[in-house]
């Protein structure tokens, strides 16, 4: 396993016929906002360390759930590198077939949110066609494969998923190159295919350093002001919490998402 903060690593190692994988949240883009980052999910779940595993896993359901229902559809999104659509037109030029594996669930709603973002951000346009049927496969979940993108609706079943879809695709590859900002998922997807080239992208460290520091500072100058003006009780606990966002999020999200890309700025 390679570690990089540059996608044109992967070039090295395409050849015409080389099927590359991306991940797609905080590999191809991420939320131009903190509103729906993984950050964001993160500083809004209860920590495992003092609440427990099981109050833990349910309130990262519960806000996750949300998030996919109530925010992801006004999100917009930015690319992780500001040269990804050159990239993928030379991989595609070279010969390369470009598919996506996400930990994404299949839902309709979801597949849709994906499939605009990709399209908005001019990557859809790079990737295989590819759709199958994933009614054989034999998983707790459903699994989805549409437009390139396989649906894996589990962060820790990656690997084993695409070992299923590997059987079902319409051709053999037998070069795989796979980009992951995830660690712990590039480790186990190197180790379940040793013989393919597994990059951890770490550009997303750099997001993950501002959202700590501006991003919040930004968040809590924003509550500080609509409280003074609105005299809200800003709550503490989880479920009040979401309650406060859910009526929130439209009014400010635009505002958010500006000096989110002034913050951002790529340079």
């Amino acid at each position: 396993m390679r570690s990089t903060s540059d996608l044109r690593e992967l070039l090295k190692f395409v050849t015409e016929g080389t099927l590359v994988l991306f991940d797609i949240d905080d590999t191809l883009f991420m939320s131009a906002s903190d509103y729906g980052s993984q950050e964001w999910l993160n500083a809004n779940t209860p920590k495992k360390e003092e609440v427990g595993d099981e109050k833990y896993q349910k309130a990262f359901r519960e806000i996750r759930d949300f998030k996919n229902t109530n925010i992801e559809p006004f999100l917009q999104y930015r690319l992780m590198q500001s040269d990804l659509l050159e990239i993928l037109k030379e991989m595609r030029d070279m010969g390369a077939h470009i598919m996506c594996l996400t930990a994404r669930n299949p839902s309709d709603k979801r597949v849709e949110a994906t499939e605009r973002a990709l399209k908005e951000l001019g990557i859809l346009e790079y990737l295989s066609s590819t759709t199958i049927s994933t009614d054989t496969m034999k998983f707790d979940k459903p699994i989805r494969v549409q437009n390139g993108v396989i649906y894996a609706n589990n962060f820790n079943a990656k690997d084993e998923v695409f070992t299923e879809v590997m059987g079902l695709l319409p051709r053999q590859y037998y070069n795989v190159v796979y980009a992951e900002d995830s660690e712990e998922a590039a480790k186990k997807f190197q180790n379940k295919h040793p013989e393919s080239k597994v990059f951890h992208y770490t550009k997303k460290e750099f997001y993950t350093s501002a959202y700590s520091s501006e991003l919040v500072k930004f968040q809590e100058t924003e509550l500080k002001r609509t409280k003074e003006i609105n005299k809200p009780k800003i709550p503490t606990n989880f479920e009040s919490r979401i309650s406060l966002l859910d009526n929130k999020f439209k009014k400010i999200i635009e505002k958010r998402n500006t000096a989110a890309n002034s913050l951002l700025e790529i340079s």
